[in-house]
C-alpha cells in the first residue's frame, strides 16, 4: 500500500460512523415523507370540506341585511333603571299580558298552549283552558316547554274585548274569542282555512279598535311558522305582513306586506295610525290607518323589538328579546349571508340559539316621536333572558318573556 493510500484510509470516518450518517440520513427522509404526506392530507381534506360546505343543503337562504348605525351600548344613566330584586312568578313563557281591571287578574299565554290569569300580587295562578286539541294530555304539553306545537297550541297576543272575553292570537292556529267566565273558546279565524293569497304562517299579536270590531293583527312569516322562527330571523327577508279582521262579517284583508319579521302591535295614542315592531330590523313602523302610509317611528334601537304596549306615564313599552352590542356579532352576520349560511351548515339551531343566547335583559319606554325615555335593564338576566314584554298597571310593571320560565314584576 503506497503512501497516499494510507493517508486516505487514515482521513476516511470509522466504519460506524458512516452507519449512523446512513441511517440519520434514511430518517431525515422519512421525516420529510411524513411531513410531506401531512400536508397533502391536510390540503387535499380542506379542500373535500370547502367543496362540501359549498354543496352541502342549508336550510336558510338569507339576504344581506345593513343595520342602521350601531346604538351607544349603554344609553345614559339618566334614563337607566336597573331590574333589582323583583317579584318574580313562574310560569313558562308568557309571553304577553293584559290586565281585566274590574276582575283584579292578569291574562297571558303560556308555551304549553294554556291561558292562565293570576292576581296583581303574583298569586292565585288559575289555568283556565289550552287553545290547542282539548283532548291532549295535559302530562304531554306541559313538557313541550321548549318546543312548542299545534296540537298544544301557542297563545301569544291577548287582548280583552269586553268584561267576559279575551281575544288571542295563537301562532299555529288562529285567533280565538274567549270567555273567561264560562270558560269556553271559539275560532273565530282559522289561519288554516283563511282566503289568502299566501298562507299564515306565524299570528304573532293584534290589537283592537275602540269599536269592539276591527281587529289587526301581525303575520311573522307566510313561509315559516313558531317551530322554524330561527330560520326566519336568520333569512332577513320581508315575509311580514299586516292584517285587518271584521268580527261582525269575519272579512279578512292584507293591508300591509313586506314587513321584516312583523311582531308586536299597539294602537298609538293618536287613534288613527298603529304601531309595528320589526324584529329583526331593529326598529319600529308606524302604520296610517287612512292612507295606509308606512313610515318609520323608532329607527336604530339598542335590541331587538318584541312587543310594545301603551304606559299609562306616556309613551310606549317595549319588549327587547336581545341586545345590540360590542362585538356587535348579530349586526356582522346580518350583513354577510355566507357566514349566516356558513354557521347552519355546520351547527345545530339548539347550538346557535345558546351561542347567541342574551346576556342581560333589557326592555324600554319610547316616548310619542320614538324618542327614548327609560331603559330597564339587567347586566346578568339573574331573573329573565329574552324579554317579549312589558306591561304597566298602578304603578308596578309586568315584565314576560317567551321562553323563560319567570314573571317578573318590578316598580315604574
Amino acid at each position: 500500500m503506497n503512501q497516499e493510500a494510507r493517508q486516505r484510509k487514515k482521513d476516511a470516518p470509522p466504519e460506524r460512523e458512516l452507519k449512523e450518517t446512513k441511517v440519520h440520513t434514511q430518517t431525515n427522509r422519512k421525516g420529510s415523507s411524513w411531513c410531506g404526506l401531512c400536508c397533502k392530507a391536510f390540503v387535499i381534506s380542506t379542500v373535500v370540506l370547502l367543496v362540501y360546505l359549498y354543496f352541502a343543503p342549508c336550510p336558510i337562504d338569507p339576504l344581506p341585511l345593513q343595520l342602521s348605525e350601531v346604538p351607544p351600548e349603554i344609553p345614559p344613566a339618566e334614563l337607566t333603571k336597573l331590574i333589582t330584586s323583583p317579584a318574580t312568578l313562574e310560569l313558562p313563557g308568557a309571553e304577553c299580558f293584559v290586565v281585566h281591571e274590574s276582575l283584579g287578574y292578569v291574562y297571558t299565554g303560556l308555551v304549553t298552549g294554556g291561558i292562565a290569569r293570576f292576581k296583581l300580587d303574583l298569586t292565585g295562578v288559575e289555568i283556565l283552558l289550552r287553545t290547542g286539541n282539548a283532548g291532549l294530555d295535559d302530562e304531554h304539553c306541559n313538557q313541550k316547554r321548549k318546543d312548542p306545537e299545534e296540537r298544544c297550541g301557542r297563545p301569544l297576543g291577548i287582548r280583552l274585548l269586553d268584561e267576559e272575553h279575551l281575544l288571542v292570537i295563537d301562532a299555529f292556529i288562529g285567533i280565538f274569542k274567549i270567555n273567561i267566565v264560562k270558560l269556553t273558546k271559539d275560532l273565530i279565524l282559522d289561519f288554516s282555512r283563511a282566503n289568502t293569497e299566501k298562507p299564515i304562517k306565524f299570528g304573532d299579536d293584534l290589537v283592537i279598535l275602540p269599536d269592539k270590531k276591527t281587529v289587526f293583527f301581525t303575520d311573522v312569516s307566510y313561509k315559516n311558522n313558531l317551530k322554524d322562527f330561527l330560520y326566519e330571523f336568520s333569512e332577513l327577508r320581508p315575509r311580514g305582513r299586516l292584517f285587518k279582521f271584521l268580527l261582525d262579517t269575519n272579512e279578512l284583508t292584507e293591508v300591509a306586506n313586506e314587513l321584516y319579521f312583523a311582531n308586536g302591535l299597539e294602537l298609538h295614542t293618536d287613534g288613527v295610525s298603529l304601531l309595528i315592531t320589526e324584529t329583526t330590523r331593529a326598529r319600529i313602523l308606524r302604520y296610517s290607518l287612512g292612507d295606509r302610509k308606512i313610515e318609520v317611528f323608532a329607527d336604530n334601537l339598542i335590541g331587538s323589538p318584541d312587543n310594545i304596549r301603551k304606559s299609562p306615564r306616556g309613551g310606549y313599552l317595549v319588549g327587547l328579546g336581545s341586545m345590540r352590542k360590542w362585538p356587535y356579532i348579530t349586526d356582522f352576520i346580518a350583513n354577510h349571508p355566507i357566514i349566516n349560511k356558513l354557521a347552519f351548515k355546520l351547527f345545530s339551531t339548539d347550538f346557535i340559539l345558546s351561542t347567541v343566547s342574551p346576556k342581560e335583559s333589557i326592555f324600554i319606554r319610547l316616548g310619542e316621536e320614538g324618542e327614548l325615555l327609560d331603559f330597564y335593564y339587567d347586566e346578568v338576566a339573574q331573573h329573565i333572558r329574552y324579554v317579549s314584554h312589558a306591561e304597566e298597571y298602578q304603578g308596578y310593571i309586568f315584565v314576560g318573556s317567551f321562553v323563560h320560565p319567570n314573571i317578573l314584576k318590578i316598580p315604574a
